[in-house]
């Protein structure tokens, strides 16, 4: 009887043992493919990020872009945004702000890759409970001109109801190289009301704010500006109700890349407002 339930115990233990090890196999040669075609390596979707999204308006994933794929769409889009050949936003800001609307259209495979990311567009599907759609993929260059305001042009929001983007850091950002600042749990719609009450705003639609208003709004509010500060290849998904902006850089240039998801009914709407700068 002993040898038995013994003979029984290991045979077990060895299916077990074989069933971890096929597992393990299977993982290493998909982690070695995505590696081989440069592809990002979030392979488990956390379910905390809708919740942290829906609770501070924003959650960061580090490292999924590698540098080397970050170094070679950045050198492209130096090329693109010199040449004569596309059409370029460029902000009323010092010319100091530029963007490629579109930029998925260009022959770069990491631009297209980031820009059809299913795992992005899931998160997004999640958050806002509804389906998506990448309306676009947005190439953003902004390089140090004095007096700037930083990408985006100051403090804003996109809009007075949730909506998701993706924004991809291609270059190390710390204090001093435009950071995306956000205002946490702006993105609340009660607190949209209370702002706009706050600074006797009548109209909610009014979605840009001055620096005087914003120090009033954190005086008032005790509201809590979060600058992410991250390295090349870092991935923040946040709600663009939120307030935020890019911090005004300090010296050199900042390039990142955004998704702007949309549902397929608005993202018509929304690729008619930047039509004339499609690529």
């Amino acid at each position: 009887m002993y040898t038995f339930l013994h003979q029984h115990k290991m045979l077990k233990l060895l299916i077990t043992c074989k069933f971890l090890y096929y597992q393990l196999k299977f993982h290493i040669v998909v982690f070695l493919n995505n590696f081989k075609h440069g592809k990002p390596q979030l392979n488990y979707i956390d379910p905390e990020y809708k919740i942290k999204i829906k609770k501070n308006g924003y959650v960061i994933i580090k490292n999924y872009y590698d540098r080397r794929q970050c170094d070679q769409i950045k050198q492209f889009l130096e090329k693109n945004f010199q040449s004569n050949k596309i059409n370029i936003w460029k902000g009323s800001d010092l010319n100091s702000d530029k963007r490629i609307f579109g930029a998925e259209r260009l022959e770069n495979s990491c631009i297209k890759k980031f820009n059809f990311d299913q795992k992005l567009l899931k998160i997004g599907n999640d958050f806002m409970n509804q389906n998506l759609v990448n309306s676009y993929t947005m190439a953003g260059k902004i390089n140090y001109v004095k007096n700037n305001l930083g990408s985006g042009e100051g403090w804003h929001r996109d809009s007075i109801q949730p909506c998701y983007k993706a924004l991809l850091y291609l270059t190390d950002v710390d204090k001093n190289f435009g950071p995306l600042q956000i205002i946490e749990k702006t993105n609340k719609f009660y607190n949209v009301v209370k702002d706009h009450s706050i600074l006797k705003k009548h109209n909610l639609l009014q979605t840009r704010y001055d620096n005087d208003q914003i120090k009033k709004l954190i005086e008032v509010n005790l509201y809590k500006i979060t600058s992410i500060e991250a390295n090349a290849g870092t991935v923040i998904l946040f709600d663009g109700s939120n307030l935020h902006r890019g911090a005004p850089i300090n010296k050199g240039v900042r390039f990142a890349l955004t998704n702007y998801y949309f549902t397929e009914k608005q993202s018509v709407k929304e690729k008619e407002k930047v039509k004339h700068f499609l690529n």
